[in-house]
């Protein structure tokens, strides 16, 4: 099968930016979200 590759990289900009909105409508939370993901990292990283 092969992907429209158009689509997808078109998809991906429209989910970027209405992240990018909801983080400038709400910037604490993208500050927790991204301190949570740096912690789970930091977690998954640290077991090895």
């Amino acid at each position: 099968a092969r992907f429209n590759t158009d689509k997808i990289s078109q998809q991906a900009r429209d989910a970027a930016a209405t992240a990018n909105d909801y983080v400038k409508d709400n910037p604490w939370y993208g500050v927790g979200a991204g301190a949570a993901i740096g912690i789970v990292i930091g977690v998954l990283l640290g077991r090895r």
